[in-house]
Order: structure tokens, then C-alpha cells, then sequence
């Protein structure tokens, strides 16, 4: 579901026949999505204002979302206090995922360092199971923030993958890493980014314009740099990137905080 996309405030009232709700941590063997589809037709709904943070357990952050049901979003209606407001939600899975509907995406790693990111949803996100077809020829993993993965001295700071996030991935020669799992919506995935230095994933799962992807940050974005060294400079008019790429990750400098969201595929 779209953030703000026109500065006034509030995020975009957008209509659909089903909702996938998640979470951003793995708990337990579990789905960390489920589907929510509108039996009745398509319903108006956009995202709270609010980010509510749980600061104990998870430690992650909660969004609600707001159902149209009488054509404001938000606006308050009063009730008579001998009447009472009852609804029902009936979870299911929608028609395009019936079956547990999966894609695969491929890597393709060259010997050293490679910047990449994923745009399928695996049901296990655990860093050594998502990593574990690249074997001995996998040496270091790293995150945004420096934590990493280091399977030879048995360390593992990150954990679980965020999809949110693109890493740093070491091999000792060139790779391949197939990975399945359920496509995941761009645009239905704000990304969060910090001043400063950001490892950022692209989600779509085709090819797209790099000024196209970025436009939502536009007013933010000082330079972005691929795996190859490559730049985008848009303040000196350079772009050597052209194209943003599936399976590839970014690093990125913004100027203040920014949420990335990435447009529906051109």
C-alpha cells in the first residue's frame, strides 16, 4: 500500500480485493503473511498516519490500515449508545496465491564482493537457510549497519533477512543462488531510509529507469552507487546506472529520512 504520495500528509486511499498483511520478524516455523480478500468486491483502504512500536519482544513496528466503510477514511461518526457497530473478517487465500503459488529469483554472484537484494518472500528467512545453496563458496555477509554473517568462525549477528534491506555478499568465486518463494508487492513495501548511508533493496521484479524508481525520493537522493562502482549524481547530472535491476542492491545517501516507495512497473 502507497505512503504519502502528494505531500499533504496522509497516505493515498487505494482500491483492492485482498490485503496482505505481514509482519517483519520470523516467529517460529509460522506464515509471516496472511491474506486478507474482500468477498464482496473491492474496498477502499489506505494506510494509518500512526507507526506504533512494540519496544519489548519483537521490537519492530505496527502499521493498522483503515477500511472506507462510509466513504471517509477517518472521519469520525457518532453512535447512538444503544447501537453497536459489528463487522467480520473472513481470511482466505485469494485466487492468484491458491496453492501456495511460488517464483524463484536467481543471483548471479561474481568472486568477491556483490551488493544484492531479493524480490520473493521465502517461507524461511533465516540467513543460513536462505544462503545455504552457495556452500563453501559463500565467505561473509553483511547489513547496513555492519552486522554480519561469518559461517567459517560460526558467527551470525543478522539473523533473518530483511527484504527491506539489501547486503554485501562475499563469495570465494563466481555463484549462482536460486530462491524461492511468494512475489512480493513494491509498492506495497515503503522502504525506510536514513540520512546518511543506505543499503537499499529494488524490489520490482522487472528492469526500470533509475530517475522512474527514485522519484519518491527524489527531493532527498544525493548519489547512488551500484556493484560495479557505477553513479547516480543527479545534482551534476551524471548517471552511469541507467537502469535498476532485479537481484541487485544499491547503496544510497540521502539527505534527511526518505521512505522509498517503488512505482508499479512501467
Amino acid at each position: 500500500m502507497p505512503e504519502d504520495q502528494n505531500g499533504d500528509g496522509i497516505p493515498e486511499i487505494v482500491t483492492t480485493t485482498k490485503l496482505r498483511l505481514g509482519r517483519d520478524f520470523l516467529l517460529g516455523e509460522g506464515p509471516q503473511y496472511v491474506y486478507v480478500g474482500f468477498p464482496e468486491g473491492a474496498q477502499r483502504v489506505r494506510l494509518s498516519t500512526q507507526i506504533y512500536y512494540d519496544p519489548y519482544q519483537t521490537k519492530t513496528s505496527v502499521r493498522t490500515v483503515h477500511f472506507d466503510l462510509h466513504g471517509n477514511p477517518g472521519t469520525a461518526i457518532s453512535m447512538p449508545t444503544n447501537k453497536s457497530l459489528q463487522y467480520t473478517i473472513t481470511t482466505t487465500e485469494p485466487d492468484d496465491v491458491e496453492g501456495g503459488e511460488t517464483t524463484t529469483q536467481t543471483l548471479t554472484l561474481a568472486a568477491g564482493w556483490n551488493t544484492v537484494s531479493l524480490n520473493v518472500s521465502p517461507t524461511n528467512l533465516a540467513v543460513e537457510t536462505l544462503l545455504a545453496g552457495l556452500g563453501d563458496q559463500l565467505v561473509l555477509v553483511q547489513n547496513n549497519t555492519g552486522k554480519v554473517y561469518y559461517p567459517e568462525f560460526g558467527i551470525n549477528d543478522i539473523g533473518t533477512w530483511n527484504l527491506l534491506e539489501a547486503y554485501e555478499v562475499n563469495t570465494r568465486a563466481a555463484a549462482t543462488l536460486t530462491v524461492e518463494g511468494t512475489p512480493i508487492s513494491p509498492v506495497a513495501m515503503p522502504i525506510n531510509l536514513t540520512t546518511g548511508w543506505n543499503l537499499v533493496p529494488f524490489l520490482p521484479a522487472q528492469e526500470m529507469p533509475l530517475e522512474t524508481a527514485l522519484a519518491s525520493i527524489a527531493d532527498k537522493l544525493v548519489v547512488v552507487i551500484d556493484n560495479l562502482g557505477r553513479i547516480y549524481y543527479p545534482e551534476f547530472g551524471i548517471n552511469d546506472i541507467g537502469t535498476m535491476k532485479p537481484g541487485q542492491g544499491y547503496r544510497m545517501y540521502v539527505s534527511g529520512v526518505a521512505v522509498l516507495t517503488y512505482p508499479l512497473s512501467p
